[in-house]
């Protein structure tokens, strides 16, 4: 078989491999199966359509160093007992495992949801993981909530200091009301595997999504979803309701970045944003001493007025998905896109008065 379009295959479900620690070999190992191959951990399972003819299992990480260091453009795989051997320019023999170890079942539940997924959702999607984080205690901060309704799907996300909403409303339509979150792993293959031909399509029930892509090879995504997220999304983001949403002024990015660089040893990071009459004032000062700025941004609507001191990490992931924003006076930095329906809330940094604020010709 050509070396090339079984590396491609296996690159595509590599990111599936569990660690070599697992307790369960098979989590860190290929399983060919005839006309497929896949990968699986305890949390998702990519299966690529790639005709091998092989039954069996191979570990991961070595079957691709294997064949990444081959120079041969053909290989050939032959299984003798317990030991499959790879010729190509060379030979390289490497334990197998069978094929009866690798234990994958589907379970048969009632599907919640099923439907062809657009471009909303994809974008929706990428800009949740913005707010994306890491608690084992809380199944909402480690990866995208989907509440399914029979009018449509809301995505949402949290991290403990920003949040983040899409609604669908009108492109996705459940069967049965559900909450759900899908894990930040599972989420960041969809978005991978997107880019593949063919419209995907997703199905999903109470603890599984499968997500099939079109294209050659064809690709299958499984992913179980975390356990019941908190209901308390619609609170955070009625409390925070934009009372005047302003275009996002010129240069903004540019001066996020510069506080970025002041403030790389502090911690927490501040960045201080002031509105007034047609003006954005932007100011950062590191409290390590290495320097301050503070610029001026033109605003189109004079009528946004307020301030809010935020960290300019979180700043920087929110802007590539909005183009308008608002100020809630010392609670939140708010960031909308309506085009997909998108709201981000930044809540503020509490603290003194900023560095880049103080009068550098007091001498203090």
């Amino acid at each position: 078989m050509n070396r090339q379009a079984l590396l491609a295959a296996l690159s595509i479900a590599a990111p599936a491999l569990g660690d070599d620690g697992t307790a369960l070999p098979v989590l860190s190992h290929f399983c060919f199966e005839g006309d497929t191959l896949y990968a699986f951990n305890d949390i998702v399972c990519v299966v690529v359509g790639f005709e091998t003819g092989l039954n069996l299992g191979l570990h991961g990480a070595t079957l691709l160093g294997v064949l990444k260091a081959t120079r041969s453009e053909e290989v050939e795989v032959k299984v003798k007992g317990s030991v499959a051997t790879i010729t190509g320019a060379g030979k390289s023999e490497l334990p197998v495992l069978p094929a009866a170890d690798f234990i994958f079942n589907i379970p048969d539940e009632e599907e919640l949801l099923s439907s062809a997924l657009g471009e909303e959702i994809r974008k929706g999607i990428e800009a949740c993981l913005v707010s994306v984080a890491a608690d084992s205690l809380r199944p909402e901060y480690n990866g995208v909530t989907l509440r399914i309704t029979k009018t449509g799907v809301q995505l949402f996300s949290t991290d403990n200091v920003s949040a983040t909403r899409v609604e669908l409303k009108g492109k996705l339509a459940g069967r049965k009301e559900a909450a759900l979150v899908l894990p930040k792993l599972a989420a960041e293959l969809l978005l991978k595997l997107f880019s593949k031909e063919g419209t995907p399509r997703i199905r999903v029930t109470e603890k599984i999504a499968i997500v099939e892509f079109g294209g050659e090879p064809s690709v299958t995504l499984i992913t179980k979803l975390l356990g019941t997220p908190s209901g308390k999304f619609d609170k955070v983001f009625a409390d925070h309701e934009p009372k005047v949403l302003c275009e996002l002024p010129e240069g903004i990015e540019s001066e996020i970045e510069k506080a970025l660089v002041l403030t790389a040893r502090d911690s927490p990071r501040e960045c201080f944003l002031m509105a007034t009459v047609g003006e954005l004032v932007v100011s950062a000062g590191s409290v390590k001493s290495l320097g301050k700025m503070k610029s001026s941004l033109k605003l189109a609507e004079k009528k946004l007025i307020g301030a809010a001191n935020v960290n300019p990490e979180y700043v920087k992931r929110a802007l590539p998905f909005a183009d308008k924003f608002a100020l809630n006076d010392e609670r939140s930095l708010v960031f909308v896109d309506e085009a997909i329906g998108l709201t981000h809330i930044i809540a503020v940094v509490s603290t003194a008065k900023p560095a880049a604020e103080e009068d550098s010709t007091s001498g203090k």
